[in-house]
Parts: C-alpha cells; structure tokens; sequence
C-alpha cells in the first residue's frame, strides 16, 4: 500500500494513526490495508477520512464492517458503493448514525 500510495512505510503508519485509511493489524503483527479503499487511480476514495471520522471508533473491524455491509437506511447499497460513485454525504451521514448507534451501545 505504501508503494501504491508513494507513501513511505512512516507515511503510511501515520495515514493509519490519523485514520485517514482503513487497516487491520493480523495475529502475526502486520498491518494490512484494503485495496477496495483505492480508487482507480490508485488514490484512497474521496469520503474515506471523513466516514472513518464520523465512526469515531479505535476498533480495527467497525470500519471494516461498516464498508463492507449493505444497509436498509442506503437502499441495500454498502457505504463502499456510495464513496465509488461520488454520493459521499450520504456515506458520510450513515457513518455518523453507525458511529452514533456505537456510542449508545
């Protein structure tokens, strides 16, 4: 991911710490980054920093999670699907009700 990004590996682990990008940490202590974050052109999706901000969770899976599912609130669709054609307001806004819903829990 570092190379992708041309981002050196500090750069990347601050990208990690700032949440600006998703990462999970594996049993053997390496970080792993998902691809499906990256847009064609090999930058992260617009709407990525901004969701993981509106998480406001330090869990490694939410983010995961959170992507990854389809939501009745989004018509089926995954926040992942809004980011990739440009609806980042509403991924956005779902973040904050997911991050909200964490909060009360």
């Amino acid at each position: 991911m570092a190379n992708v990004l041309g981002k050196s590996q500090q750069g990347l682990a601050q990208l990690r710490r700032t949440g600006r990008l998703v990462a999970w940490l594996t049993a053997q202590g390496e970080w792993r980054y998902p691809a499906w974050q990256l847009n064609t052109d090999k930058q992260l999706f617009p709407g990525i920093r901004e969701c993981l901000r509106a998480l406001n969770t330090r869990s490694q899976w939410e983010p995961l999670i959170f992507f990854l599912s389809p939501r009745d609130s989004l018509e089926g669709k995954r926040p992942l699907d809004l980011l990739r054609i440009g609806r980042i307001d509403e991924a956005v806004a779902a973040a904050e009700r997911h991050g909200w819903c964490l909060l009360t829990r």
